[in-house]
Order: C-alpha cells, then structure tokens, then sequence
C-alpha cells in the first residue's frame, strides 16, 4: 500500500509518467489470476485445443485452432454483453463445414494489421490465407513435410510469413503474390518454431529439432547470421559445431513486445532467455519446467509493455498453466483448471486476462478477482455512513 501512495505522490507532482502506476500495478495483478467466475468460452472444437491468438486491434477476437481430422478452426468474440454480469463468449465464426485444412491445426495467427485476414498452418502440408469476412481460403502454399509453425512479419515494409517443418528449412511465403520468395537453409532437422523480431523488420528467429536457434536477415542469401550459445562462449562450446541453445529439441520462441529479449523453451524442460542485442544468454534460472507437447511444439506467451511494467510469462506445463517473472524468474502463480494436457496460451494484448486450451477440448479464461464483492460493498457503505453519521447531541 505504501508503494501505491508512493507512486501516486509522485503522479501528482509529475515526477512519473501518467502510464508507470497502472503498468507497475497490472504486473502484480498478473500474479493474481484465477479461472474467470463471470466469463467462459462456448465449446467447439472436439479434439485438443493447439493453437490460440488475439487479435491486437481491438482485443475483441479470439481465433483457435484444434487437432480435429478436418483441422477445426474457430472464431470467438470475447466483448462482453451490455448489462450482463456473466456470460458466454459466442462462436462468431467456424470453418468445421468449410474448405480448409484436412488434419490437425499446428499454429493459428491474425493478420497484425486487420481483422479481415488470418492464416493457418496444419499438418496437412499446408500454409492457408483466410478471408475471415467470407471464412474461406484465399490463398494456400503446398509443401512436401507437415508445417510445425509459421509466423506472420509484423512490419509494413514486406508480407512475408515464414513456414517451418519437417523439410528442415524455412519457407517464406509472399502473401501478395501468392508465391515462395525464398529458401533458407541451416537446420539439419524439422524445424518447430519461427518468430519475426518486433522492433527489426527483416530478423527472423528459428528453433529446430538440431537443438538449435539462428537469426537470420532475410535480405541476405548466404546463411544465418549466428547461431546462440547457451554457454555464452564458455570452454563447453570450444567448436562452432558444439554451439547449442539447449540440450533438448527447441520447441518454442516468443519475443518480448520490444524485441529487446527473446524466450526460448526445449525438451531440456528448461527456458532461457536471450538479449537480442547481446545474443547472450541471460542465465535467468526458472527451475525445471515441465512443459506440455501435445503437439509437438509449445506455445508461449509474455505480457504487453501495454499492460506490464514487469513481464510476466506464461508456459504450458502439464495440466497447468505456470506464470513466471521473465527477468527474475520466481514462479508467481499455477493456473489449474484444466482436465488435460494444456497444449496452448494467449495473454491478451489490452486486458489482465488470459486463454489457455488443451486436450479436453476446453478454452479456459483466467482474469484478475473482482475489485470488490457485494459483501465488501455493504462494509464499505457502512463504513462510510459511520464517518459521517451527526453523533452530536442536543446538550452539545
């Protein structure tokens, strides 16, 4: 309470930006998170729940994608209601009777620039373009091997999205011309996960089963750029073919909202992260992790610096969902509600909230408690009356 009075003192005389408290204060309410009381996710899907995203313009809708043999996708609207105090978050939209993907969903993404545009990746082969007014394919890129992951540039200066799998190189595909660009080689084994920089429009970021993560710049045709070193350089890593990032196949990569560090996950059941100026290795200990493939790769999530002055990370693991600090790594919450494996997570953009689907075909919502119940209300309200009740008496 005394760093809240703090920081509001310093708000008022205008020693802090306006943004530092609500920032600062929403970092420890991510602590605070708990499976929703008012609002929950309709069901849809009938195998396990892969892939989740929210798109950034508005935070309104929720895109999922499921294991299902005709590659389930499906769109949720998470407004809530005029007037209402609990609710269900409709299914607005589904391509269950719709062209599509014809196995399993691998990764589901929006387009970072509008609603009215998503793509998809299964293991069908196949990297699809959705209209998502019309809910069908625009555009779709065929490939020899299962795609594991894909990622969609964030930049206006280029659209290319970036397709991994099992043909061990990245693929990046043109959405404008509807053609593959380039081919980049590096990886001697599938690759399971892709991550476009935030803050560098032409560094992309790749995770493979070689135990591996390389940057590349697109611009240039020569190779990647580095590879990381879990042990910063040390005397373990005596050969450029001894460099490894971790000990087990690289499952996961999220940046944060800045680029300035990037999370990496592996089959180690360790996390690392990376400063991405640096391409050291941080050496943050978060403990052993016991992450959750269901699907073989692992979907993380870290908080805006819209919502967070501290990040905090989400990872599947388990039945659970584990919330860390991302620079000190204490473990700050367990999220238990789940049924089955959690196979993924979505912090959303704007709101202290976050979506987590698994194997029992459940989207879960976990939100900060309520301000205040209807009993500290009235305790509150008496509380109040008690201040300013007239306790003089005639004689005074």
């Amino acid at each position: 309470m005394a760093d809240v009075l703090r920081l509001l003192a310093a708000r008022e005389h205008g020693l802090d930006p306006p943004w530092v408290l609500p920032r600062l204060y929403g970092g420890r309410m991510f602590a605070q998170l708990e499976l929703s009381r008012v609002k929950d996710c309709a069901r849809l899907h009938h195998r396990t729940v892969t892939a989740l995203d929210v798109e950034c313009q508005a935070g309104r809708y929720l895109l999922s994608g499921s294991g299902d043999k005709d590659g389930a996708i499906g769109i949720h609207d998470l407004i809530r209601p005029v007037g209402a105090t609990t609710f269900t978050c409709p299914v607005v939209a589904t391509s269950r009777n719709n062209e599509g993907h014809t196995h399993g969903i691998s990764t589901v993404q929006w387009y970072p620039h509008d609603t009215g545009m998503f793509t998809s990746s299964s293991l069908d082969k196949s990297l699809s373009v959705w209209d998502t007014n019309q809910l069908c394919v625009v555009e779709q890129f065929k490939f020899t091997e299962a795609v594991y992951t894909h990622s969609m540039a964030a930049s206006g200066s280029h659209c290319l999205t970036a397709a991994g799998g099992g043909e061990c190189k990245i693929t990046l595909c043109d959405i404008n011309s509807g053609s593959q660009t380039h081919i980049l080689r590096g990886h001697r084994k599938p690759v399971m996960a892709l991550k476009w920089c935030p803050s560098r429009d032409y560094l992309l970021t790749s995770g493979s089963q070689d135990n591996k993560i390389l940057f590349w710049d697109i611009r240039k045709g020569a190779g990647p750029l580095c590879d990381l070193d879990q042990h910063n350089g040390g005397d373990v890593a005596h050969s450029v073919s001894a460099l490894s990032a971790h000990n087990g196949h690289v499952v996961g990569l999220c940046y944060t909202s800045d680029g300035l560090f990037l999370l990496s996950v592996a089959t180690d059941n360790h996390l690392r992260l990376w400063n991405t100026f640096t391409l050291k290795n941080s050496l943050i200990n978060y403990g052993r992790v016991p992450i959750s493939l269901v699907q073989q790769t692992c979907q993380l999530s870290i908080t805006s610096s819209l919502c967070s002055l501290t990040p905090t990370l989400a990872v599947p693991t388990g039945n659970d969902v584990s919330l860390f600090e991302l620079f000190t790594g204490k473990k700050v919450a367990i999220l238990r509600g789940h049924y089955g494996k959690v196979a993924s997570c979505i912090l959303h953009p704007f709101e202290q909230e976050l979506y987590s689907g698994g194997s029992d075909r459940n989207i879960l919502c976990w939100t900060t408690p309520p301000w205040t119940t209807c009993d500290s209300q009235t305790q509150g309200a008496s509380r109040i009356a008690a201040v300013y009740s007239d306790t003089w008496s005639d004689e005074d």
